[in-house]
């Protein structure tokens, strides 16, 4: 390196620079010209590859983390039986027999080619891109497709928005984008590499990362554009999943709509109409034309998803709830307070009945319900319900979650109906504190709070405080919606008065 350095005149920093983006090539330059290759990183590694052959599943074993991140990579990995066929087939062997993999393990760690403690291994990112480097194309697709089916196997399945299996999703998801990206590069197991990224968007949705979920949702559909063309069925469900992610954050809900219907269409052609996932398709699309305000063709969308999905999974199914909550947000729009509550007490009911009391499914009732009482005039019946939702919420999403700041801005306009402006002031700076970290300062959600808090100001008297709020919640309106939108105009309406 100092050699190098010294030659090139380049200066410490822009060599680490080129080492950090192109390890192998740099460690090469930076080779002495008289020194003995034996000493190399590259030749170091061959003799130890040398070592752990004899041990079975060593080899194949640090082959594949290889293509992982270089820490935290869990044991567990490697202890999972596929269900096709793999190989080589010192993979199967090490999941098959914890006593090979410990000596795997073992072997490895021996000679300093792997850290390791109880739950994980670590490996050093330039013998990562030895490794990947020294092996073919064809063995380097193996490997870096056995990293994305080994990921895809370890997410946890039974996902539904249960907030205790985020560790779980935090410890992969490192993992799961290093695999992706290398297996994208040699376009190995496509199907495999599709699942990690939606996985691990979806965890990324969840957290209220959206645009990095979004991104992930992307990709999954271009690698399945890129394997199986754009009208496969197979591709019909990654272009629905990253409809369904657009549907979240700022996402584009004009191009959510345009894949949600096309993705409808090919599962329509060919599972036809009773298939679960055609069912997930009608309640997404009609969610996306909801936002879109396109209503009576959301009802219709959402009606038929409720008749198809009583048939496909029951009428008292965790997912034929979910169509009930949506169905009850869309009537409750609608003003048909009457059906709207009818349709989210029994979805509460069966999410009770299947998750039980504590569940994100559970609180989210409460919520729904909570908006249907503050809308009948029940104030009393809107703050249990919104208060049970928030206590659910903080418990399983996090104080600083933007689906909690939503609801304390939800529970302030109820303190307000009920006089209590003080709390109710309260409770809306919490919402706008919460949101600005997690949405960003410019986000829809964000005016709506700054609206509302403008107007307890100005019930308080504080008009400057006011003004600033609503000003505020303008810009952010007519940036995002245009200056003819309803709310834009409200928030301008009222801006009017004061400054009259």
């Amino acid at each position: 390196m100092s050699l190098y350095v010294a030659e090139t005149r380049i200066g410490l920093a822009a060599y680490l620079e080129r080492l950090r983006r192109f390890p192998a090539l740099a460690l090469a330059k930076g080779r002495p010209r008289d020194r003995d290759p034996a000493d190399t990183v590259a030749n170091t590694w061959q003799v130890s590859l040398e070592r752990i052959q004899p041990v079975a599943g060593a080899v194949t074993l640090l082959e594949v983390c290889g293509f992982l991140a270089p820490e935290g990579i869990p044991r567990e990995l490697f202890a999972q039986q596929l269900e096709e066929p793999v190989e080589p087939l010192e993979l199967a062997r090490l999941a098959g027999d914890p006593f090979v993999l410990d000596a795997a393990v073992a072997s490895l760690r021996r000679f300093g080619l792997v850290k390791a403690d109880e739950q994980a291994l670590a490996m050093h990112r330039l013998l990562q891109q030895v490794v990947r480097d020294r092996l073919d194309h064809d063995a380097a697709a193996s490997r870096a497709g056995l990293a994305v089916r080994l990921l895809a196997a370890a997410f946890p399945e039974d996902r539904y928005k249960d907030p205790r299996l985020w560790p779980a999703f935090a410890r992969l998801l490192p993992h799961a984008l290093a695999a992706a990206d290398q297996a994208e590069q040699y376009s190995a197991e496509p199907d495999a590499t599709a699942l990690v990224l939606n996985q691990a968007g979806w965890y990324l949705l969840q957290r209220a990362r959206f645009r990095e979920a979004h991104q992930l949702y992307e990709r999954a559909l271009a690698v399945a554009e890129a394997a199986y063309g754009p009208d496969h069925p197979r591709t019909a469900i990654w272009r629905g999943n990253f409809g369904f992610a657009l549907l979240h954050g700022e996402g584009d809900l004009a191009l959510a709509r345009q894949h949600l219907e096309r993705a409808l269409t090919i599962k329509e052609a060919t599972w036809g109409p009773h298939h679960s996932s055609v069912v997930t398709s009608l309640r997404h699309l009609g969610g996306a034309l909801q936002q879109l305000g396109d209503l009576a063709a959301a009802r219709q969308q959402l009606e038929r998803a409720l008749i198809l999905g009583e048939v496909v999974w029951g009428p008292d199914h965790a997912s034929t709830a979910l169509t009930l909550y949506s169905l009850g947000a869309l009537l409750h729009e609608l003003r048909d307070l009457a059906a709207a509550q009818r349709h989210l007490e029994r979805a509460l009911a069966i999410q009770k009945t299947v998750w039980g009391p504590d569940h994100y499914y559970v609180a989210l009732g409460h919520d729904y319900l909570g908006g249907i009482f503050r809308d009948q005039g029940e104030l009393a019946a809107t703050r249990e319900h919104f208060g049970q939702a928030l206590a659910l919420y903080n418990a399983s999403l996090g104080s600083d979650h933007p689906t909690v700041a939503r609801l304390l801005c939800r529970l302030g306009l109820v303190l307000r109906d009920q006089g209590d402006l003080d709390t109710a002031r309260q409770r809306l700076e919490r919402s706008l504190a919460a949101e600005e970290v997690a949405l960003g300062p410019d986000h829809l959600q964000i005016a709506f709070t700054l609206h509302h808090l403008g107007l307890v100001l100005q019930e308080q008297q504080n008009l400057a405080g006011a003004i600033q709020h609503l000003e505020r919640a303008l810009a952010i309106r007519q940036a995002t919606l245009g200056p003819e939108h309803s709310s834009t105009k409200a928030t301008a309406r009222v801006l009017t008065k004061l400054r009259t």
